[in-house]
């Protein structure tokens, strides 16, 4: 396995104070509620549309807080436009699952969907369950603040590519990006990293490559590394 690291700085620890300053403004307690018509998921927070989609017929999202969406018969293809943030509070914001083929989450127009989450566990901003799949998959800005609230966390696929903006954790052993169990090629291309634990941990399959590109990293725990790439 071939491995390509690209980053501005690579820092060996930050303190939780200093990583809560990076914490973006609307990661407060606020519950976006999404729901699916047809093709088209909406979610709104209060009566402010945040994001409209377009998505695939195999795909169906659970009506409720945050984006839940579950894909088994077929792939998962959803387009979509955000004018404003996926907030949640103690529960994950952003959770895209495919089983039945290749998952896609992107930007039809416009900038990336920033997530947060606010308290709970294991209140993931961003998380992916793609077993035996590949995924591609675009987001802006991601914040968490509950224990074991990992920005990222991608399990089992196949080929990963993804892009995000800035990653803050705040909460205790919260990872930034966790990409486990891949067994095809990672490609992961990220702004600032600010954690409380591993800053970025991606497994590549064997014979697959691994090319991640961030700016600052800064992480909590030292010893466990701040950055882990492994086939």
């Amino acid at each position: 396995m071939n491995i390509s690291l690209t980053r501005s700085a690579l820092l060996g620890s930050a303190s939780i104070a200093a990583a809560s300053i990076l914490l973006p403004s609307n990661a407060q307690a606020q519950t976006t509620i999404c729901s699916q018509a047809g093709s088209t998921i909406t979610c709104v927070d209060g009566t402010a549309m945040v994001l409209t989609a377009t998505t695939t017929p195999a795909a169906t999202t659970v009506a409720g807080p945050g984006l839940t969406t579950t894909a088994t018969t077929g792939p998962s293809t959803t387009t979509y436009v955000a004018t404003g943030p996926i907030a949640t509070t103690a529960t994950r914001a952003v959770a895209l699952t495919s089983t039945g083929g290749a998952l896609s989450f992107t930007p039809s127009t416009g900038a990336p969907v920033d997530i947060s989450t606010t308290g709970g566990t294991a209140a993931n901003g961003l998380t992916l369950g793609t077993v035996g799949q590949a995924a591609t998959v675009t987001v802006g800005n991601v914040s968490t603040s509950g224990t074991s609230s990992f920005g990222v966390q991608s399990t089992g696929g196949t080929d990963l590519t993804l892009r995000t903006g800035d990653i803050t954790t705040t909460g205790a052993t919260s990872r930034g990006i966790q990409a486990s169990a891949q067994t095809g090629a990672v490609n992961i291309t990220a702004g600032n990293i600010a954690t409380t634990d591993r800053g970025l941990s991606a497994a590549a399959g064997a014979t697959s490559d691994a090319v991640v590109v961030t700016g600052n990293i800064t992480a909590g725990t030292v010893l466990n590394g701040t950055l882990d790439l492994h086939d």
